[in-house]
């Protein structure tokens, strides 16, 4: 049986996918403006300018496809190993995505209870997202 979400034909890879793509657009016009705007505060001119600006595109726009693409992947993965539709499929994902993108965080940091932080922050931030969205 093909991992599928809502009993539709789509698997749990293509939401995936889609997450990560929609997310990778986002970064890009995010770290366009970002990577501008801070170029332009720091006194960035000409090369300097374009080579900040690209570096910002690239961290943005892999920072929030991975973000993205984790959170569809898993969201659709609890749905279908719960066969229901609420808010705890949203809290599951939140927590798991938060988790695993708080890891190098806490690495850098040297402080591993940061990812935890991250897990329960982005668990809860998708719960109240979840529930706000569904009423």
């Amino acid at each position: 049986m093909p991992n599928t979400r809502g009993g539709g034909s789509r698997t749990c890879e293509a939401y995936c996918v889609d997450g990560a793509l929609r997310g990778s657009m986002i970064g890009l016009m995010w770290g366009l403006f970002q990577g501008s705007y801070y170029g332009w505060q720091d006194n960035l001119r000409g090369r300097f300018l374009a080579l900040h600006i690209s570096r910002n595109l690239a961290a943005n726009s892999l920072g929030f496809g991975a973000f993205l693409g984790l959170y569809q992947w898993a969201h659709c993965s609890v749905e279908r190993s719960r066969c229901r539709q609420d808010w705890l499929n949203a809290a599951g994902a939140g927590l798991v995505t938060g988790g695993v993108m708080g890891v190098p965080l806490a690495i850098r940091a040297g402080h591993p209870r940061l990812a935890l932080v991250s897990a329960g922050l982005t668990g809860g931030l998708t719960t109240v997202l979840d529930i706000a969205k569904t009423r």
